[in-house]
């Protein structure tokens, strides 16, 4: 597999190159655009990322709120009034 790095001075440019790339077949699975400005994700073309990092805030809600109800009950029934 070969390597190449290519830098461009606008991005615009850079934007053309990933065009030029598409239209000669090379697909975007192969080919990364990295940037120094943060971009909007697909702003070049490139392949989407793959994350789930959404589970994670899900999850650590589900678990805050159950410790939560539990430690509510047990101080309720340790407590009685």
């Amino acid at each position: 597999m070969a390597q190449m790095l290519a830098l461009y001075k606008t991005a615009e440019s850079a934007a053309q190159a990933t065009e030029a790339l598409d239209s000669a077949g090379v697909t975007n699975e192969e080919w990364d655009v990295l940037t120094d400005a943060p971009y909007p994700e697909g702003a070049f073309g490139e392949k989407d990322a793959e994350h789930k990092l959404y589970v994670f805030p899900f999850m650590g809600a589900c678990i805050g709120f159950t410790l939560a109800m539990i430690e509510t009950i047990g101080t309720q029934t340790a407590y009685l009034l």
